[in-house]
């Protein structure tokens, strides 16, 4: 029988990354992992207690070839993205502020030369960047835009005689300025574009401080300090020729940030170690702390959370390899994984007891250096990550709520009662997060340019139109059962908050043309007892036919009015003719009942057909007086009943008369005042 068990579980590798390595890879990880506990590892808590760095270490990880690693030639080792962040993964176990001061060395101050500097600037500064002879540094954040850097105030300004720009200007949280001989400045040309550039201690010294920061509780064990430009003056050569505009800074933090993903993971497996192994040597109650069950669903989470983590820095590392990696995915690696690792130490941090808050233990520096590190610290410009267009949306969306919160207010007044303000729109959430940095600059990491943005005007990112669609979304379910109820089409409603209908130009939100949209509403809603709940006026359901030739009588305004009461003159003529022949006793049954009858079909089914003269502005008159619009509804609709009935009964009084005329005038022998009992005829006697 065989033997073979087969693989077994190894809690330091979970999921057996191992296996997934280069020989090379494994090869520099280990030799790595042994300088950083032999060499930095016994270092550390004094140097974190006195917020010191010793800026041997620099030449240190030159001496092993770490700098600048991934870089191909000028005395770098050329090694795979996978590869350099393994080794940021180890130097946090140890430190974050030994890895950052590694991160801003390679990353944002070598990659910056190598990916955008000239050949003679590569071959003056990327040899001795990588031996560790000069420490550089990357000045992008500002003291008043840190998460706005495309308003970033430094100023370049060039001088053609003598061939300089002039810096001035100032960058804070810059981690390695106090001890850099070299600094990478990005500033605002006289064009408005960001360009970088070099400035050298040794070449431009004047007018260039780089004062420590003192007093902070994260990264102690590095250099973090400002650099104030006071007209600095540096060679018009050490302007970076190949980028202008955010892509150039945002491209060297992006491999920053990738770093920071496989570092953040060092450092939660340092305090997962520690706390895994303090645990099993504890004993409380008999037993040790490990054996608890709580204790090991929390070691349980952290090496899900790790193991996870790192399945997808291994991945994304090969992809960048293979140049099929985008910002979106860094962005996502470092979001997650420094969130995550900053749980893993607070709990870490708890498992301990009280020793969890002593530097021995080294956890409680872990969890101060993460807080830093992690998205969390600037929730409010990051999470979700803001790109251009979110900002706008949300810019957008707080005009909108505004807009309708007037609106219901003016409604609620018109309306005599409360009417609920919009729900607010739930925002869209995105994974394009790109623009939220983690920059090694600034340790609130809290840059939030699009990766790609390309121009820096202000007004690009201070201006934020409000397209006229945006405001034109319904108010709410109880506003639209009332505009229903009143008539007042959406279309009517809209128009009135945009200035009105049509293309000339209106004040928005005017309250005049509001209340004369919704006068017309309760003006010309149909019949006596209403067209029907949320029925449009007849006016505005009328069909819209082809024009037709017809003749000059049918368009004149008493040929449509005449087209509309053809049954007053058929009754005006019938009962003229009754009284004619001596049959006046048939008129109330064959006429006016029928008429009568006719008439209330006609305002029941049709309604009255225009308004009575004046009930526009007496409309507005009870609006402005706070009747309700249901009252008012109903005495305007009284009011246009007794219009209709009056022009009606003088209608079929005008036909009588012209009937009457008529007959006369064809001498058929019957007066008028015959006709009204006025003159009788000589009866004949017997």
């Amino acid at each position: 029988a065989s033997t073979d068990k087969g693989p077994t579980f190894d809690w330091e590798d979970p999921l057996n990354l191992e296996s997934q390595l280069k020989e090379d890879e494994i090869a520099i990880r280990d030799s790595f992992r042994t300088y950083c506990e032999d060499k930095l590892l016994s270092r550390v808590i004094e140097a974190n207690r006195h917020e010191v760095f010793h800026k041997e270490i620099m030449q240190e990880l030159g001496s092993f070839g770490v700098l600048g690693c991934t870089i191909k030639g000028y005395g770098c080792a050329g090694v795979s993205n996978v590869a350099y962040g393994l080794l940021t993964r180890e130097v946090e176990r140890i430190d974050s502020g030994y890895r950052s001061a590694f991160s801003v060395q390679s990353s944002l101050c070598m990659g910056a030369i190598y990916d955008y500097g000239s050949d003679a600037q590569k071959e003056k500064y990327l040899p001795r960047l990588a031996r560790g002879e000069l420490v550089g540094c990357f000045g992008l954040t500002e003291p008043n835009h840190g998460s706005d850097p495309s308003s970033m105030e430094t100023r370049a300004v060039h001088d053609p005689k003598t061939k300089t720009y002039v810096l001035t200007g100032s960058k804070t949280w810059i981690t390695n300025s106090p001890i850099a001989d070299i600094c990478i400045v990005w500033g605002k040309t006289e064009d408005g574009k960001v360009r970088g550039f070099i400035v050298d201690r040794s070449e431009s010294g004047e007018g260039l401080a780089t004062p420590r920061i003192e007093g902070k509780f994260s990264l102690r064990a590095s250099a973090t300090g400002m650099i104030l430009m006071d007209e600095v003056r540096i060679p018009e050569d050490n302007l970076l020729p190949n980028v202008s505009g955010m892509r150039g800074p945002f491209g060297c933090l992006n491999n920053a940030r990738y770093g920071i993903a496989w570092g953040a993971l060092g450092a939660a497996e340092s305090c997962l170690k520690v706390a895994r192994g303090y645990t099993l040597d504890r004993k409380q109650f008999k037993k040790p702390l490990a054996a608890n069950q709580l204790m090991q669903k929390k070691m349980a989470d952290m090496l899900t959370e790790i193991s996870l983590g790192l399945a997808a820095c291994l991945h994304v590392g090969r992809l960048k390899d293979q140049k099929l990696h985008t910002p979106e995915m860094i962005s996502m690696l470092k979001r997650n994984n420094a969130g995550k690792a900053l749980e893993i130490a607070r709990v870490a941090r708890d498992m301990l007891g009280g020793n969890g808050i002593a530097d021995e233990y080294h956890i409680i520096r872990h969890v101060m250096n993460l807080e830093a590190m992690d998205d969390e610290a600037t929730e409010s410009v990051q999470q979700p990550a803001k790109t251009q267009e979110e900002i706008q949306a949300a810019r957008r969306e707080a005009r909108r709520r505004k807009i309708l919160e007037n609106s219901s207010n003016r409604l609620s007044k018109i309306v005599g009662q409360e009417i609920a303000p919009p729900p607010a729109k739930p925002t869209p959430k995105s994974i394009n997060e790109s623009s939220s940095t983690a920059s090694e600059d600034n340790l609130s990491a809290d840059s939030t340019l699009p990766a790609d943005e390309e121009t820096t005007s202000e007004s690009s990112y201070g201006i934020y139109p409000d397209p006229q669609d945006e405001r034109l979304e319904y108010i709410a379910p109880k506003v639209e059962a009332l505009l229903a109820n009143s008539g007042l089409n959406e279309d009517s409603f809209l128009n009135a908050l945009s200035g009105g209908s049509g293309g000339g130009a209106g004040t928005n939100g005017d309250i005049f043309q509001l209340l004369n949209t919704l006068n017309q509403a309760q003006t010309a809603n149909g019949g006596l007892f209403g067209a029907g709940l949320g029925t449009a006026p007849a006016a505005q359901q009328r069909p819209v036919t082809s024009q037709q030739p017809t003749s000059s009588l049918r368009n004149s305004r008493f040929g449509r009015a005449l087209s509309t009461k053809l049954h007053l003159v058929v009754a005006s003529i019938v009962a003229y003719l009754l009284f004619a022949t001596g049959n006046e006793a048939y008129i109330g049954g064959n006429v006016f009942l029928p008429l009568l009858a006719w008439e209330l079909i006609e305002l029941l089914t049709i309604g009255t057909a225009e308004p009575a003269g004046g009930q526009q502005l007496l409309g507005i008159v009870f609006m402005l007086g706070g009747i309700p619009m249901k009252t008012s509804q109903t005495v305007m609709k009284l009011m246009n009943t007794v219009n209709k009935v009056m022009k009606d009964v003088a209608f079929f009084m005008f036909f009588f008369v012209v009937t009457h005329l008529l007959w006369s005038r064809l001498w058929l022998g019957i007066e008028l005042r015959y006709v009204l009992g006025y003159d009788q005829l000589d009866q004949p006697t017997s």
